[in-house]
């Protein structure tokens, strides 16, 4: 049986946020902080920056070429302690460490590596990420979205704010 995992979101500069909770290396607490989903995305990607202040040093030894909507960019493969969605334990997780484009103003973006491990919708109307744990089940999938009338698909680019538009006019608000 799955277990049902409910997060609030918020959409910043067209993305979804929610949050997300990183264990700190040398003090073992763990600090809250937003990420975006982005099932564009192969791996679960920490800024440079955000790796160091988790008591992490960065070490180019795992080299990855990174291809992105703005062009080529390097980050190094390692693994974090532990990683929380929801009160939920993902235990060590193997991420890119890289430089995330300045239009981000946040420094995790939820891949792949973790994303399909659930099978999730979005709520737009209740503003929830509803995720459903399929680890041991095989891998999960982006379902459907309830108050927009698009499902959303990893090779397509979405514009969330055109979403929220035509769920008003499907609505009458």
């Amino acid at each position: 049986m799955s277990r049902k995992i409910e997060l609030d979101f918020e959409v910043i500069k067209d993305k979804i946020t929610i949050k997300v909770l990183l264990r700190q290396h040398s003090s073992k607490q763990y600090v809250q902080y937003d990420a975006i989903i982005d099932t564009g995305c192969n791996r679960t990607t920490i800024s440079k920056t955000l790796f160091s202040d988790l008591g992490y040093e960065y070490k180019e030894t795992q080299p990855v070429k990174i291809l992105g909507i703005n062009g080529e960019s390097r980050g190094t493969s390692t693994i974090i302690d532990n990683f929380m969605l929801g009160g939920t334990d993902l235990g060590k997780m193997r991420i890119t460490v890289a430089d995330i484009h300045p239009q981000f103003t946040r420094k995790i973006i939820l891949g792949m590596n973790i994303l399909k491990w659930f099978s999730f919708m979005v709520d737009f109307g209740a503003k929830k990420v509803v995720l459903f744990d399929r680890r041991g089940e095989g891998e999960g999938h982006f379902t459907k979205t309830r108050g927009a009338n698009t499902n959303l698909m990893a090779t397509q680019e979405i514009d969330f704010s055109s979403m929220f538009i035509e769920m008003e006019k499907n609505h009458g608000h």
